[in-house]
């Protein structure tokens, strides 16, 4: 199942953007803020230490992070662990001598759940 078909069975309803170069983000949250937000959904973060896998999924918001500042991040069906919780929440530290990389809302989607991520 896709993220977005998570959402929407989680009661979230969303707008796609058709990516026609005048949108920036996948879609519009509806029943979240009403704001542009990106779908990420990093692939083979099994096994990997948090360490790693916040190594990967930071670097797929940095790519984007300079036109997009909404992210939801689909984990599927790994466990959103203490430690990876805790570095997401230190991305915007992490990135404060690039302040173009740093991003507003970061949201994780893990096991059909969605955690928002308090980023300091």
């Amino acid at each position: 199942m896709l993220c977005v078909e998570r959402l929407e069975a989680l009661g979230h309803r969303i707008k796609w953007q058709v990516p026609d170069g005048s949108h920036k983000s996948d879609f519009v949250w509806l029943t979240g803020d009403n704001q542009d937000w990106e779908i990420k959904s990093p692939v083979g973060l099994g096994g990997l230490s948090a360490k790693r896998q916040y190594k990967k999924i930071a670097g797929r918001i940095s790519d984007d992070a300079r036109w997009k500042k909404n992210f939801i991040i689909d984990i599927g069906d790994e466990p959103l662990s203490g430690q990876l919780l805790r570095q997401l929440e230190s991305y915007n530290i992490w990135h404060r001598n690039s302040p173009d990389r740093q991003i507003r809302q970061l949201v994780v989607m893990s096991k059909g759940q969605l955690t928002r991520v308090t980023l300091r």
